[in-house]
Protein backbone atom coordinates (compact mmCIF):
# COMPACT_ATOMS: atom_id res chain seq x y z
CA UNK A 1 0.00 0.00 0.00
CA UNK A 2 2.76 2.43 0.91
CA UNK A 3 4.55 1.55 -2.33
CA UNK A 4 1.39 2.34 -4.35
CA UNK A 5 0.97 5.75 -2.68
CA UNK A 6 4.64 6.54 -3.22
CA UNK A 7 4.39 5.59 -6.88
CA UNK A 8 1.30 7.73 -7.36
CA UNK A 9 2.96 10.80 -5.78
CA UNK A 10 6.08 10.29 -7.92
CA UNK A 11 4.10 10.10 -11.20
CA UNK A 12 1.94 13.10 -10.25
CA UNK A 13 5.01 15.21 -9.44
CA UNK A 14 6.65 14.21 -12.71
CA UNK A 15 3.56 15.31 -14.67
CA UNK A 16 3.48 18.70 -12.89
CA UNK A 17 7.18 19.27 -13.64
CA UNK A 18 6.70 18.45 -17.33
CA UNK A 19 3.68 20.80 -17.58
CA UNK A 20 5.62 23.66 -15.91
CA UNK A 21 8.52 23.10 -18.29
CA UNK A 22 6.23 23.40 -21.28
CA UNK A 23 4.79 26.70 -19.98
CA UNK A 24 8.27 28.15 -19.46
CA UNK A 25 9.24 27.05 -22.98
CA UNK A 26 6.48 29.22 -24.46
CA UNK A 27 7.10 32.23 -22.19
CA UNK A 28 10.91 32.18 -21.81
CA UNK A 29 13.95 30.92 -23.65
CA UNK A 30 13.48 27.24 -24.51
CA UNK A 31 14.67 24.77 -21.90
CA UNK A 32 16.89 22.11 -23.42
CA UNK A 33 14.73 19.18 -22.42
CA UNK A 34 13.27 16.80 -24.92
CA UNK A 35 9.71 16.96 -23.51
CA UNK A 36 9.76 20.75 -23.64
CA UNK A 37 10.96 20.64 -27.24
CA UNK A 38 8.10 18.33 -28.10
CA UNK A 39 5.58 20.73 -26.54
CA UNK A 40 6.99 23.70 -28.54
CA UNK A 41 6.93 21.68 -31.77
CA UNK A 42 3.35 20.58 -31.25
CA UNK A 43 2.00 23.76 -29.70
CA UNK A 44 -0.83 25.41 -31.68
CA UNK A 45 0.97 28.82 -31.58
CA UNK A 46 3.07 27.89 -34.62
CA UNK A 47 -0.05 26.80 -36.46
CA UNK A 48 -1.70 30.24 -35.83
CA UNK A 49 1.08 32.22 -37.63
CA UNK A 50 -0.57 32.05 -41.08
CA UNK A 51 -3.56 33.84 -39.59
CA UNK A 52 -1.37 36.92 -39.06
CA UNK A 53 -0.08 36.68 -42.64
CA UNK A 54 -3.61 36.36 -43.95
CA UNK A 55 -4.43 39.64 -42.25
CA UNK A 56 -1.79 41.47 -44.30
CA UNK A 57 -3.76 41.42 -47.60
CA UNK A 58 -6.74 42.92 -45.79
CA UNK A 59 -4.60 46.00 -44.97
CA UNK A 60 -3.42 46.27 -48.61
CA UNK A 61 -6.98 46.01 -49.87
CA UNK A 62 -8.04 48.82 -47.55
CA UNK A 63 -5.46 51.24 -49.00
CA UNK A 64 -7.36 52.00 -52.23
CA UNK A 65 -10.50 52.68 -50.24
CA UNK A 66 -8.61 55.30 -48.24
CA UNK A 67 -7.35 56.89 -51.49
CA UNK A 68 -10.85 56.97 -52.98
CA UNK A 69 -12.20 58.86 -50.01
CA UNK A 70 -9.50 61.55 -50.25
CA UNK A 71 -11.13 64.94 -50.75
CA UNK A 72 -10.57 66.34 -54.27
CA UNK A 73 -9.12 69.78 -54.90
CA UNK A 74 -11.98 72.06 -55.92
CA UNK A 75 -11.17 74.84 -58.41
CA UNK A 76 -13.62 77.62 -59.25
CA UNK A 77 -13.98 79.09 -62.73
CA UNK A 78 -16.03 82.10 -63.81
CA UNK A 79 -16.58 82.45 -67.54
CA UNK A 80 -19.18 83.76 -70.01
CA UNK A 81 -21.74 82.14 -72.25
CA UNK A 82 -22.77 83.02 -75.79
CA UNK A 83 -24.94 81.31 -78.36
CA UNK A 84 -21.97 79.11 -79.37
CA UNK A 85 -19.97 79.08 -76.12
CA UNK A 86 -22.92 77.72 -74.18
CA UNK A 87 -23.07 75.64 -71.01
CA UNK A 88 -22.57 72.37 -72.88
CA UNK A 89 -19.48 73.81 -74.59
CA UNK A 90 -17.83 74.85 -71.32
CA UNK A 91 -18.65 71.56 -69.60
CA UNK A 92 -17.16 69.56 -72.48
CA UNK A 93 -13.99 71.66 -72.52
CA UNK A 94 -13.48 71.35 -68.76
CA UNK A 95 -14.16 67.60 -68.86
CA UNK A 96 -11.60 67.15 -71.66
CA UNK A 97 -8.93 68.99 -69.68
CA UNK A 98 -9.61 67.06 -66.48
CA UNK A 99 -9.55 63.75 -68.36
CA UNK A 100 -5.95 64.38 -69.42
CA UNK A 101 -4.77 65.47 -65.99
CA UNK A 102 -3.41 62.95 -63.49
CA UNK A 103 -4.82 64.84 -60.54
CA UNK A 104 -7.73 64.63 -58.12
CA UNK A 105 -9.35 67.91 -59.23
CA UNK A 106 -12.98 68.97 -59.49
CA UNK A 107 -14.00 72.18 -61.28
CA UNK A 108 -17.02 74.21 -60.24
CA UNK A 109 -17.84 76.82 -62.87
CA UNK A 110 -20.37 79.56 -63.42
CA UNK A 111 -20.96 82.19 -66.07
CA UNK A 112 -21.81 85.87 -66.13
CA UNK A 113 -22.55 88.52 -68.74
CA UNK A 114 -20.02 91.03 -67.36
CA UNK A 115 -16.90 89.10 -66.35
CA UNK A 116 -14.90 92.10 -65.11
CA UNK A 117 -17.64 93.52 -62.91
CA UNK A 118 -18.51 90.12 -61.43
CA UNK A 119 -14.88 89.22 -60.76
CA UNK A 120 -14.36 92.56 -59.00
CA UNK A 121 -17.46 91.93 -56.92
CA UNK A 122 -16.16 88.50 -55.93
CA UNK A 123 -12.73 89.92 -55.10
CA UNK A 124 -14.33 92.49 -52.79
CA UNK A 125 -15.94 89.66 -50.79
CA UNK A 126 -12.84 87.41 -50.73
CA UNK A 127 -14.39 84.99 -53.22
CA UNK A 128 -12.13 85.69 -56.20
CA UNK A 129 -12.30 82.63 -58.50
CA UNK A 130 -9.32 80.44 -59.25
CA UNK A 131 -9.74 81.19 -62.96
CA UNK A 132 -11.60 84.40 -63.86
CA UNK A 133 -11.79 83.58 -67.56
CA UNK A 134 -10.90 86.37 -70.02
CA UNK A 135 -11.12 89.26 -67.54
CA UNK A 136 -9.18 92.43 -68.36
CA UNK A 137 -5.62 91.57 -67.41
CA UNK A 138 -4.44 95.10 -66.58
CA UNK A 139 -7.19 95.67 -64.01
CA UNK A 140 -6.61 92.48 -62.04
CA UNK A 141 -2.83 92.19 -62.36
CA UNK A 142 -2.44 95.71 -61.00
CA UNK A 143 -4.59 94.69 -58.01
CA UNK A 144 -2.25 91.75 -57.27
CA UNK A 145 -4.93 89.18 -58.02
CA UNK A 146 -3.18 87.31 -60.86
CA UNK A 147 -0.12 85.08 -61.20
CA UNK A 148 1.95 85.22 -64.43
CA UNK A 149 2.91 82.22 -66.55
CA UNK A 150 6.60 81.27 -66.48
CA UNK A 151 8.87 82.06 -69.44
CA UNK A 152 9.95 78.45 -69.93
CA UNK A 153 6.34 77.43 -70.51
CA UNK A 154 5.78 80.35 -72.91
CA UNK A 155 8.94 79.72 -74.96
CA UNK A 156 8.27 76.00 -75.26
CA UNK A 157 4.68 76.18 -76.42
CA UNK A 158 3.73 79.38 -78.28
CA UNK A 159 4.62 80.98 -81.62
CA UNK A 160 4.68 84.49 -80.10
CA UNK A 161 5.68 83.80 -76.48
CA UNK A 162 5.94 87.48 -75.51
CA UNK A 163 2.87 88.81 -77.32
CA UNK A 164 0.62 89.06 -74.26
CA UNK A 165 3.00 90.61 -71.74
CA UNK A 166 2.30 93.57 -69.50
CA UNK A 167 5.30 95.03 -67.69
CA UNK A 168 7.34 92.01 -68.72
CA UNK A 169 4.91 89.39 -67.37
CA UNK A 170 2.50 87.18 -69.31
CA UNK A 171 -0.70 87.09 -67.29
CA UNK A 172 -2.49 85.30 -70.14
CA UNK A 173 -0.85 82.71 -72.41
CA UNK A 174 -0.65 83.76 -76.10
CA UNK A 175 -2.54 80.70 -77.32
CA UNK A 176 -4.73 82.35 -79.95
CA UNK A 177 -5.52 85.52 -81.87
CA UNK A 178 -8.58 87.48 -82.94
CA UNK A 179 -8.93 90.37 -85.38
CA UNK A 180 -10.93 93.13 -83.66
CA UNK A 181 -12.98 94.40 -85.34
CA UNK A 182 -13.90 93.19 -88.80
CA UNK A 183 -16.81 94.59 -90.79
CA UNK A 184 -19.03 91.63 -91.69
CA UNK A 185 -21.37 92.16 -94.62
CA UNK A 186 -24.25 90.46 -96.37
CA UNK A 187 -23.04 89.63 -99.88
CA UNK A 188 -26.58 89.31 -101.20
CA UNK A 189 -27.48 92.84 -100.12
CA UNK A 190 -24.23 94.24 -101.52
CA UNK A 191 -25.00 92.57 -104.85
CA UNK A 192 -28.61 93.78 -104.79
CA UNK A 193 -27.56 97.38 -104.20
CA UNK A 194 -24.62 97.13 -106.57
CA UNK A 195 -21.80 98.00 -104.17
CA UNK A 196 -18.45 96.37 -103.51
CA UNK A 197 -16.04 96.15 -100.59
CA UNK A 198 -14.77 99.67 -99.86
CA UNK A 199 -11.01 100.20 -99.69
CA UNK A 200 -10.95 103.84 -98.53
CA UNK A 201 -12.98 105.81 -96.01
CA UNK A 202 -14.59 107.83 -98.81
CA UNK A 203 -15.68 104.61 -100.49
CA UNK A 204 -17.04 103.32 -97.17
CA UNK A 205 -19.21 106.42 -96.85
CA UNK A 206 -20.38 106.02 -100.45
CA UNK A 207 -21.34 102.39 -99.88
CA UNK A 208 -23.19 103.37 -96.71
CA UNK A 209 -25.14 106.07 -98.57
CA UNK A 210 -26.09 103.67 -101.34
CA UNK A 211 -27.37 101.17 -98.77
CA UNK A 212 -29.33 103.90 -96.99
CA UNK A 213 -30.86 105.02 -100.28
CA UNK A 214 -31.91 101.43 -100.93
CA UNK A 215 -33.88 101.41 -97.67
CA UNK A 216 -31.36 99.75 -95.36
CA UNK A 217 -29.80 100.96 -92.13
CA UNK A 218 -26.21 100.35 -93.26
CA UNK A 219 -24.51 99.50 -89.96
CA UNK A 220 -25.83 97.23 -87.18
CA UNK A 221 -24.56 97.82 -83.63
CA UNK A 222 -25.14 96.06 -80.30
CA UNK A 223 -24.60 99.12 -78.10
CA UNK A 224 -26.82 98.00 -75.23
CA UNK A 225 -23.74 96.16 -73.91
CA UNK A 226 -20.69 98.41 -73.44
CA UNK A 227 -18.14 95.84 -74.66
CA UNK A 228 -20.21 95.28 -77.79
CA UNK A 229 -20.68 99.02 -78.32
CA UNK A 230 -16.91 99.37 -78.46
CA UNK A 231 -16.23 98.02 -81.94
CA UNK A 232 -16.64 101.15 -84.11
CA UNK A 233 -14.44 103.15 -81.74
CA UNK A 234 -11.92 100.31 -81.45
CA UNK A 235 -11.68 100.07 -85.22
CA UNK A 236 -11.44 103.82 -85.85
CA UNK A 237 -8.68 104.31 -83.28
CA UNK A 238 -6.78 101.15 -84.19
CA UNK A 239 -6.82 101.64 -87.95
CA UNK A 240 -6.25 105.41 -87.92
CA UNK A 241 -4.38 106.46 -84.77
CA UNK A 242 -2.35 103.27 -84.21
CA UNK A 243 -2.03 102.78 -87.95
CA UNK A 244 -0.17 106.09 -88.16
CA UNK A 245 1.74 105.59 -84.91
CA UNK A 246 1.80 102.03 -83.45
CA UNK A 247 3.49 103.40 -80.31
CA UNK A 248 0.73 105.91 -79.60
CA UNK A 249 -0.59 104.15 -76.49
CA UNK A 250 2.88 103.93 -74.96
CA UNK A 251 3.23 107.66 -75.57
CA UNK A 252 -0.11 108.27 -73.86
CA UNK A 253 1.11 106.35 -70.83
CA UNK A 254 4.24 108.53 -70.85
CA UNK A 255 2.12 111.71 -71.01
CA UNK A 256 3.41 112.67 -74.46
CA UNK A 257 0.03 112.62 -76.23
CA UNK A 258 -3.60 112.94 -75.18
CA UNK A 259 -7.07 111.90 -76.30
CA UNK A 260 -7.78 115.54 -77.06
CA UNK A 261 -5.05 115.62 -79.70
CA UNK A 262 -6.29 116.14 -83.28
CA UNK A 263 -5.53 112.62 -84.54
CA UNK A 264 -7.62 111.00 -81.82
CA UNK A 265 -10.52 113.46 -82.03
CA UNK A 266 -10.59 113.12 -85.83
CA UNK A 267 -10.80 109.34 -85.60
CA UNK A 268 -13.65 109.42 -83.10
CA UNK A 269 -15.48 112.17 -85.01
CA UNK A 270 -15.96 109.64 -87.80
CA UNK A 271 -18.26 107.70 -85.49
CA UNK A 272 -20.35 110.80 -84.86
CA UNK A 273 -20.47 111.43 -88.61
CA UNK A 274 -21.85 107.94 -89.22
CA UNK A 275 -24.60 108.58 -86.69
CA UNK A 276 -25.42 112.05 -88.04
CA UNK A 277 -25.67 110.69 -91.59
CA UNK A 278 -28.11 107.98 -90.50
CA UNK A 279 -25.70 105.16 -91.31
CA UNK A 280 -26.08 103.97 -87.69
CA UNK A 281 -29.46 103.99 -85.96
CA UNK A 282 -28.24 105.27 -82.59
CA UNK A 283 -31.49 104.76 -80.69
CA UNK A 284 -31.94 101.28 -82.10
CA UNK A 285 -28.30 100.38 -81.42
CA UNK A 286 -28.49 101.44 -77.77
CA UNK A 287 -31.47 99.13 -77.30
CA UNK A 288 -29.88 96.13 -79.01
CA UNK A 289 -27.76 93.52 -77.26
CA UNK A 290 -25.26 91.06 -78.74
CA UNK A 291 -27.65 88.15 -79.26
CA UNK A 292 -30.35 90.35 -80.82
CA UNK A 293 -27.88 92.02 -83.18
CA UNK A 294 -26.54 88.64 -84.26
CA UNK A 295 -30.03 87.37 -85.04
CA UNK A 296 -30.85 90.49 -87.06
CA UNK A 297 -27.81 89.78 -89.21
CA UNK A 298 -28.74 86.10 -89.63
CA UNK A 299 -32.24 87.14 -90.69
CA UNK A 300 -30.76 88.97 -93.68
CA UNK A 301 -31.90 92.46 -92.71
CA UNK A 302 -28.47 93.94 -91.94
CA UNK A 303 -25.96 95.00 -94.61
CA UNK A 304 -22.93 95.52 -92.31
CA UNK A 305 -22.09 94.52 -88.71
CA UNK A 306 -18.85 95.16 -86.80
CA UNK A 307 -17.66 92.28 -84.62
CA UNK A 308 -14.54 90.40 -83.65
CA UNK A 309 -13.32 87.66 -85.96
CA UNK A 310 -14.96 85.09 -83.68
CA UNK A 311 -18.18 85.95 -85.53
CA UNK A 312 -16.91 83.95 -88.51
CA UNK A 313 -18.00 80.80 -86.64
CA UNK A 314 -21.37 82.10 -85.44
CA UNK A 315 -23.86 82.10 -88.35
CA UNK A 316 -26.04 79.00 -88.70
CA UNK A 317 -25.57 76.80 -91.76
CA UNK A 318 -29.06 77.66 -93.00
CA UNK A 319 -28.52 81.44 -92.82
CA UNK A 320 -29.58 81.81 -96.44
CA UNK A 321 -26.83 84.09 -97.75
CA UNK A 322 -23.06 84.23 -97.90
CA UNK A 323 -21.18 86.41 -95.43
CA UNK A 324 -18.02 88.37 -96.21
CA UNK A 325 -15.75 90.56 -94.09
CA UNK A 326 -13.25 93.39 -94.49
CA UNK A 327 -11.05 95.62 -92.35
CA UNK A 328 -12.43 99.09 -91.64
CA UNK A 329 -10.72 101.29 -94.28
CA UNK A 330 -8.57 104.38 -93.81
CA UNK A 331 -8.49 107.65 -95.72
CA UNK A 332 -5.32 106.63 -97.60
CA UNK A 333 -6.49 103.17 -98.59
CA UNK A 334 -4.00 101.27 -96.42
CA UNK A 335 -5.46 98.11 -94.94
CA UNK A 336 -4.15 97.79 -91.36
CA UNK A 337 -5.84 95.06 -89.30
CA UNK A 338 -5.91 95.29 -85.51
CA UNK A 339 -5.16 92.13 -83.57
CA UNK A 340 -5.52 90.65 -80.12
CA UNK A 341 -3.18 87.83 -79.02
CA UNK A 342 -3.78 85.93 -75.82
CA UNK A 343 -5.83 83.27 -74.13
CA UNK A 344 -8.75 83.22 -71.77
CA UNK A 345 -7.05 81.60 -68.80
CA UNK A 346 -6.14 83.87 -65.90
CA UNK A 347 -4.59 82.37 -62.75
CA UNK A 348 -5.59 83.65 -59.32
CA UNK A 349 -2.87 84.79 -56.94
CA UNK A 350 -5.10 84.12 -53.93
CA UNK A 351 -6.03 80.51 -54.69
CA UNK A 352 -5.93 77.94 -51.89
CA UNK A 353 -4.52 75.41 -54.38
CA UNK A 354 -1.80 77.22 -56.40
CA UNK A 355 0.00 74.10 -57.68
CA UNK A 356 -3.11 72.29 -58.87
CA UNK A 357 -4.47 75.54 -60.32
CA UNK A 358 -1.38 76.24 -62.44
CA UNK A 359 -1.35 72.60 -63.57
CA UNK A 360 -4.97 72.90 -64.72
CA UNK A 361 -4.42 76.31 -66.35
CA UNK A 362 -1.46 75.13 -68.43
CA UNK A 363 -3.28 72.00 -69.56
CA UNK A 364 -6.32 74.10 -70.44
CA UNK A 365 -4.31 76.08 -73.01
CA UNK A 366 -2.49 73.02 -74.40
CA UNK A 367 -5.25 70.41 -74.54
CA UNK A 368 -5.95 69.66 -78.19
CA UNK A 369 -9.57 68.68 -77.59
CA UNK A 370 -10.17 72.04 -75.93
CA UNK A 371 -8.22 73.87 -78.63
CA UNK A 372 -10.25 72.15 -81.36
CA UNK A 373 -13.43 73.36 -79.68
CA UNK A 374 -12.24 76.97 -79.35
CA UNK A 375 -11.09 77.12 -82.97
CA UNK A 376 -14.24 75.44 -84.26
CA UNK A 377 -16.75 77.33 -82.11
CA UNK A 378 -15.05 80.72 -81.63
CA UNK A 379 -12.95 80.94 -84.83
CA UNK A 380 -9.85 81.48 -82.70
CA UNK A 381 -6.70 81.69 -84.81
CA UNK A 382 -4.46 79.14 -83.02
CA UNK A 383 -0.89 80.00 -82.08
CA UNK A 384 0.52 76.84 -80.53
CA UNK A 385 4.09 76.09 -81.55
CA UNK A 386 4.68 73.12 -83.85
CA UNK A 387 1.05 72.85 -85.00
CA UNK A 388 -0.59 73.46 -88.35
CA UNK A 389 -4.18 74.50 -88.86
CA UNK A 390 -4.92 70.93 -89.98
CA UNK A 391 -3.89 69.62 -86.54
CA UNK A 392 -6.99 71.20 -85.01
CA UNK A 393 -9.36 69.16 -87.19
CA UNK A 394 -11.84 71.98 -87.77
CA UNK A 395 -14.35 72.68 -90.52
CA UNK A 396 -14.91 76.43 -90.81
CA UNK A 397 -16.02 78.82 -93.57
CA UNK A 398 -13.40 79.76 -96.16
CA UNK A 399 -13.40 83.24 -94.63
CA UNK A 400 -11.54 81.87 -91.61
CA UNK A 401 -8.73 80.39 -93.68
CA UNK A 402 -8.47 83.55 -95.80
CA UNK A 403 -7.85 85.75 -92.78
CA UNK A 404 -5.61 83.19 -91.10
CA UNK A 405 -3.33 82.69 -94.11
CA UNK A 406 -3.40 86.22 -95.56
CA UNK A 407 -3.40 88.28 -92.36
CA UNK A 408 -2.72 86.51 -89.08
CA UNK A 409 0.02 84.16 -90.31
CA UNK A 410 1.38 86.62 -92.89
CA UNK A 411 4.34 88.50 -91.42
CA UNK A 412 4.36 90.88 -94.39
CA UNK A 413 1.00 92.38 -93.37
CA UNK A 414 1.26 95.26 -90.92
CA UNK A 415 -0.90 94.65 -87.86
CA UNK A 416 -1.50 96.96 -84.89
CA UNK A 417 -2.80 96.22 -81.38
CA UNK A 418 -6.57 96.29 -81.07
CA UNK A 419 -7.32 99.39 -78.98
CA UNK A 420 -8.55 98.42 -75.46
CA UNK A 421 -8.36 94.73 -76.48
CA UNK A 422 -4.61 94.32 -76.93
CA UNK A 423 -3.97 92.32 -73.75
CA UNK A 424 -0.40 93.65 -73.47
CA UNK A 425 1.49 96.92 -72.83
CA UNK A 426 -0.63 98.61 -75.49
CA UNK A 427 -3.71 98.28 -73.31
CA UNK A 428 -4.92 101.38 -71.40
CA UNK A 429 -4.21 101.80 -67.71
CA UNK A 430 -6.40 99.79 -65.31
CA UNK A 431 -9.96 100.99 -64.92
CA UNK A 432 -10.03 103.34 -67.92
CA UNK A 433 -11.38 101.04 -70.65
CA UNK A 434 -14.96 101.16 -69.41
CA UNK A 435 -14.88 104.96 -69.63
CA UNK A 436 -13.99 104.75 -73.31
CA UNK A 437 -16.90 102.39 -73.92
CA UNK A 438 -19.18 104.82 -72.09
CA UNK A 439 -17.95 107.62 -74.36
CA UNK A 440 -18.96 105.62 -77.43
CA UNK A 441 -22.46 105.27 -76.01
CA UNK A 442 -22.48 108.99 -75.19
CA UNK A 443 -21.50 109.86 -78.77
CA UNK A 444 -24.38 107.72 -80.00
CA UNK A 445 -26.59 109.82 -77.73
CA UNK A 446 -25.30 112.98 -79.40
CA UNK A 447 -22.59 114.17 -77.02
CA UNK A 448 -19.83 116.33 -78.49
CA UNK A 449 -16.76 114.31 -79.45
CA UNK A 450 -14.18 116.88 -78.30
CA UNK A 451 -15.88 117.16 -74.91
CA UNK A 452 -15.94 113.39 -74.51
CA UNK A 453 -12.24 113.14 -75.35
CA UNK A 454 -11.45 115.86 -72.79
CA UNK A 455 -13.43 113.86 -70.23
CA UNK A 456 -11.41 110.76 -71.08
CA UNK A 457 -8.16 112.69 -70.54
CA UNK A 458 -9.37 113.85 -67.14
CA UNK A 459 -10.42 110.35 -66.08
CA UNK A 460 -7.09 108.94 -67.30
CA UNK A 461 -5.02 111.49 -65.39
CA UNK A 462 -7.03 111.06 -62.19
CA UNK A 463 -6.81 107.26 -62.42
CA UNK A 464 -3.07 107.35 -63.12
CA UNK A 465 -2.58 109.68 -60.16
CA UNK A 466 -4.54 107.38 -57.87
CA UNK A 467 -2.58 104.33 -59.03
CA UNK A 468 0.76 106.13 -58.87
CA UNK A 469 1.32 105.67 -62.62
CA UNK A 470 2.14 109.25 -63.60
CA UNK A 471 5.44 109.52 -65.43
Amino acid sequence: MKKSIFLFVFVFTLIVLVACGAQQATEEAPVVEEPAAEVVAEAPVAEEQPTAEEAAPEVEEAAPAAEETEEPVVLTVVTHETEVLDAAFWQEVIDAVLADLDANIVVEWSSTADRDAYAKQLAATDQFPDIPFAVTVADFAEAGLLVPFDQEYLDANFILPNASKIDGQAWAPPVGAQLIPLVFYNKAIFEEVGVEIPTTWAEFLAVSQALLDAGYVPMQMCAAEPWCASFPGVGLVSQNVFGDDPEWMLKRKAGEVSFSDPEFVTAMQKLADLVDAGYIDAAGALGTDFATANQAFYDGNVPMYMQGSWFIAYPPEDMGFEMGAFVLPRDDGQIIPSIYVGGGTRVSAVSKHPEELMMFAKEFEMNMTAMHMFVQSDAMFPMLKGKTIEDYNVDLPELFYDFYNNVVANDDVMKVPAFTWANNDYDPIPGWKDEFYASIQNILLGEDVASEMARLDQVWDETAQRLGLNK
